[in-house]
């Protein structure tokens, strides 16, 4: 096994006739060696150029992950709210009298007593789209409701003028 060893290089550069080169040889070489230098400052610097729009890419890159991330998330919600409200509408399907409750109300257990048998009136009318609602004891269907001429007269004291008789 044989090695082929490279030759020596002298520490100056040597013509064949074993003279130094002349200092413009060297000054021409210096002068490479600066272009050379100036032209890979160049390119540095168009690669850094290069690599901060790669960086502003990626920035992008992930401002729109987060951003199809909030939309996924506002979907996700989006079918929630969808599917709650298809199942409260069920709900509401399956409860006939859902808003017709007048167990909170106060009224007299007579006038109470008259609106509870009219509410199943109340209900066959609206099924049939008509305009029913119960004003106090009194079933008003496809009727503009006036309160004044529904509305009972107050209970008088012996003695005392009716109210709006023109102060008789």
């Amino acid at each position: 096994m044989q090695f082929n060893i490279p030759p020596s290089v002298p520490s100056s550069v040597q013509t064949e006739s074993h003279m130094p080169i002349p200092n413009v040889t060297q000054q021409m070489i210096y002068s490479n060696i600066n272009d050379t230098n100036l032209r890979l400052q160049r390119l540095e610097h168009i690669m850094n150029d290069k690599l901060s729009k790669l960086d502003l890419l990626d920035m992008f890159a992930e401002k729109f992950e987060k951003f199809e991330n909030h939309i996924s998330k506002m979907s996700n919600e989006i079918d929630d709210i969808r599917n709650a409200q298809q199942k409260h509408s069920q709900i509401i399907s399956k409860q006939e009298n859902h808003h017709h409750n007048i167990e909170d109300r106060q009224y007299p257990r007579e006038i109470n007593d008259r609106r509870k048998k009219l509410i199943p009136k109340m209900k066959e009318f609206k099924r049939q789209r008509l305009h029913a609602k119960l004003v106090y004891d009194k079933l008003l269907v496809d009727e503009v409701y006036n309160p004044e001429a529904h509305r009972e007269p107050p209970p008088t004291i012996p003695g005392q003028p009716l109210p709006n008789n023109g102060g008789d």
